[in-house]
C-alpha cells in the first residue's frame, strides 16, 4: 500500500507531536525539556518504546552544568568525564518493572536481559556499562 507524500508528512508530524509531548511524570517530563530538541525527541522515542516493553524509566539525572559536572568527579575520582551530560546529549536512567529496579548497583547481565541495551542500541544510543573503558556506568545513556 502507498501513502501519498502529504499523508506521510502529516503521520510523521503526529508521531513527532506525540513524542514531544509523551508524558513520563512530571520529574522525567521537566529533565526532558531541558535537552535540546533534536535529542529530546531521540531520547522521548526511547522512553517511549522502553514503557511499551514494561519498563518505567527514571530519570535520575539529565542536562548539568560544568560545575555540576566538576563536583561529581571530584565527589567520585573514578568517574569518567561524562561527555554529553553537560550539553544534553546522554541522561542517567533507572528503570522498574514489577519489583524488577535497574539502578547503577544492577549487574550487566541484568541490563542486558532487560532488552533495553539492545533496544538503545538499535536507536544509536550508547549504554554507558559499555562505552567507558575503566568504570562501569550502567545508568548512563548517551548520543
Amino acid at each position: 500500500m502507498t501513502f501519498p507524500l502529504t499523508k506521510v508528512i502529516i503521520i510523521v508530524l503526529v508521531l513527532f507531536v506525540l513524542l514531544m509531548t509523551a508524558t513520563f511524570g512530571l520529574a522525567n517530563d521537566a529533565k526532558l525539556k531541558l535537552l535540546p530538541a533534536s535529542n529530546r525527541v531521540r531520547f522521548a522515542a526511547f522512553l517511549v518504546a522502553c514503557k511499551a516493553m514494561g519498563w518505567a524509566p527514571i530519570i535520575t539525572s539529565g542536562v548539568r552544568t560544568a560545575t555540576q559536572q566538576a563536583g561529581l568527579n571530584a565527589a567520585n575520582p573514578k568517574n569518567p568525564v561524562k561527555v554529553g551530560t553537560h550539553d544534553g546529549r546522554a541522561l542517567d536512567l533507572n528503570f522498574i518493572k514489577g519489583n524488577i529496579h535497574l539502578k547503577k548497583a544492577s549487574p550487566a547481565a541484568e541490563w542486558r536481559a532487560s532488552g533495553i541495551i539492545a533496544l538503545a542500541k538499535t536507536l544509536g544510543i550508547k549504554w554507558g556499562g559499555e562505552i567507558f573503558k575503566t568504570y562501569y556506568d550502567p545508568v548512563h545513556f548517551q548520543l
